[in-house]
């Protein structure tokens, strides 16, 4: 549908990729300089805290940056397929960018701070560990480096969603974005269609076999066609490539 979402989407993914390594180098500092030590696990935290706050910041001006553009992108497309001339963007577009960008970006931050308390929980674990071995006769060094070569992989970040599936934490910002950035684009160009004077829209598909390819959708409630709201979660996921264009007469 958009280079500009794929390209963010990537983009997106290695930040977080870069934000966890950050949260897994303080797991690698408290096991090397004092796994059992209180103050080193509250620095940690500290400097955790730190930098879920700073990723959360710019995550949040980025969206919406990049949401401003999608809806362009949208709104010229929208318009080229009524072969209407150009035109500005509508500012009333700007409040609807801004509330589906925050509220993602809330999303994001909430998995940012999910995963600082992962690392603090793994932190703790990695201490009692420690202790344990260290009173059965391993030197405190010994202990550690036991531990953290069995911890090489460790910790996991996980998202957990509303009926119990585990994803990755990557994988869940990746879609919160994408997601996000798609629903800007469509609801967009179906409001901008609807405008001047479509009330349906077809969907698209890069592969026609596709179950829903050319299938029409209202844009107003209380047809016989569904809407797009009522088959969004099964046609328009994250992983989709469907996408709408404007009723062929």
């Amino acid at each position: 549908m958009s280079n500009t979402i794929a390209l963010f989407v990537d983009q997106a993914g290695d930040r977080y990729a870069n934000y966890l390594n950050i949260l897994r180098s303080q797991v690698d500092v408290v096991m090397r300089r004092g796994p059992t030590s209180e103050t080193m696990r509250e620095e940690a935290r500290g400097v955790a805290d730190g930098a879920a706050r700073s990723y959360a910041g710019f995550e949040q001006g980025a969206l919406n940056d990049v949401g401003i553009d999608v809806a362009n992108e949208a709104w010229v497309q929208a318009r080229t397929d009524l072969a209407l001339d150009p035109a500005p963007i509508p500012e009333d577009y700007h409040t609807f960018i801004f509330e589906s960008t925050a509220y993602a970006a809330r999303l994001i931050a909430a998995q940012a701070d999910r995963d600082v308390v992962a690392m603090a929980q793994h932190i703790r674990n990695n201490a009692i560990r420690v202790d344990m071995n260290t009173r059965a006769g391993a030197s405190p060094s010994q202990a550690a480096a036991a531990i953290m070569l069995e911890d090489a992989h460790n910790p996991s970040f996980r998202f957990q969603d509303r009926i119990g599936r585990n994803f990755k934490s990557s994988k869940h910002i990746r879609d919160t974005v994408r997601l996000t950035l798609r629903n800007v684009w469509l609801e967009v160009y179906m409001d901008a269609v609807f405008t001047h004077g479509h009330e349906t829209v077809q969907i698209t598909h890069p592969d026609p076999s596709y179950k829903w390819f050319g299938d029409e959708i209202s844009l107003v409630s209380g047809r016989d066609l569904p809407t797009f709201y009522d088959i969004r979660d099964e046609v328009f996921h994250p992983s989709s490539e469907a996408g709408l264009t404007i009723t062929k007469e």
